[in-house]
């Protein structure tokens, strides 16, 4: 049994996805998705009505590799030897998950379907893809206006007993709360902060996972 692709389409979805054939024996695409998507073994949960995803795929059905990096939609890919080259636009919803993340770069939309051309750094080889076991805590929307939602790390997918605390840069708390299994995406908002770099952290008492992060 090979491990495909299946997800439904996002907003944009009457466009066929970007597809390019690589060598040796594998293939890039790039789309959206709404709801859940199934890349390989792993199942993965949309952010917003239309999220963004690279994925690269064996000539033989496996998949060896994805990115899922936000909100929007991939209209074009390309690879060479240095990396991976889409083109695409982010969502023409509004929302607090205006801004997708490509490699370690984020970018944040600034109107209705802003272009997205990028260079992707990751899946030009296997040992390259961003796989099963994604521990990283990653911030959606950022910059933002002070709301923001947090992708947590896989080890604490299962984890009944989180926190999820806001700090300035002088290292005080500026908001904590704590997360809920039901809740794939927790939300948290510091409006009427300063503009600056503040750090989020997601902890359960024994490890912890944190990311940078800007108000503007």
């Amino acid at each position: 049994m090979h491990h495909l692709l299946q997800f439904n389409f996002g907003y944009g979805g009457y466009n066929a996805p970007g597809l390019y054939l690589s060598s040796p024996g594998s293939y890039f695409i790039t789309d959206s998705f709404t709801g859940t998507a199934v890349f390989g073994l792993d199942t993965i949960t949309s952010i917003s009505p239309s999220d963004l995803f690279i994925a690269r795929l064996s000539d033989s059905g496996d998949c060896l590799g994805f990115d899922h990096v936000g909100s929007g939609q991939g209209l074009s890919v390309v690879a060479d030897g240095s990396g991976v080259y889409m083109t695409g636009v982010f969502s023409n919803f509004p929302s607090d998950t205006g801004s997708i993340r490509i490699g370690n770069d984020y970018f944040t939309t600034y109107g209705f379907e802003d272009i997205v051309f990028a260079k992707h750094d990751l899946m030009t080889g296997i040992e390259k893809g961003r796989t099963a076991g994604d521990n990283n805590l990653v911030i959606y929307a950022n910059p933002n206006k002070g709301s923001f939602r947090v992708k947590l790390p896989d080890e604490f997918l299962h984890e009944n007993n989180l926190s999820l605390t806001v700090y300035d840069s002088q290292g005080k708390i500026i908001k904590s709360r704590n997360i809920s299994l039901n809740q794939d995406y927790p939300r948290l908002d510091i409006f009427g902060q300063s503009p600056g770099v503040y750090f989020v952290t997601v902890s359960n008492g024994k490890k912890s996972y944190s990311g940078k992060m800007v108000v503007e």
